[in-house]
């Protein structure tokens, strides 16, 4: 019986937590203004012929404008299929993670911590809390496709925020 209602509250936090923290999605309208310029900018010069690092100096990387995707050139494409991407990846995660952990408080724990941090976080945070879902998963239970996540995570995170602040 308690292992009955364990799967269950497993089974319905999942879901919860997958569809609460599904529309995670960084797309904005372009705007006017001194703030907003700055994401413009990591959009158009995702779309130039001028090169990342030598014509451009930014402190976001050449994929910045995946964590605020605008409709310039084919970035709101791009990023649409990139946090599609994302969330296929949380769901499976969230899956392995659920499977995995004995204790139900660290999945508790873990939900509980991504939709809290949702309506405060930035994209890359949220790119950061699932690569460390997936070391988790990798290092504790040796999940073998979590070590692929961890590489394609730690790679978006490094070449789109190169700020010393996260991760």
């Amino acid at each position: 019986m308690d292992n009955n209602c364990n799967s269950i509250i497993k089974r319905i936090l999942f879901v919860l937590v997958n569809i609460v923290s599904f529309p995670c999605v960084y797309f904005l309208e372009l705007s006017n203004g001194l703030d907003p310029s700055w994401i413009f900018a990591l959009n158009y010069i995702n779309n130039s012929n001028a090169k990342f690092g030598k014509d451009h100096f930014f402190t976001y990387g050449p994929l910045g404008f995946l964590g605020r995707c605008q409709s310039v050139g084919s970035n709101l494409y791009t990023g649409i299929l990139f946090w599609i991407l994302m969330a296929v990846i949380q769901i499976y995660l969230y899956k392995r993670l659920f499977q995995y952990v004995e204790h139900m408080i660290y999945t508790v724990i873990a939900s509980v911590l991504l939709i809290l941090a949702l309506p405060v976080s930035e994209a890359d945070i949220y790119l950061c809390f699932l690569n460390l879902i997936a070391l988790l998963l990798v290092y504790r239970y040796e999940d073998y496709f979590s070590k692929w996540i961890t590489v394609l995570l730690s790679g978006v995170i490094f070449y789109s925020n190169s700020q010393e602040r996260y991760c």
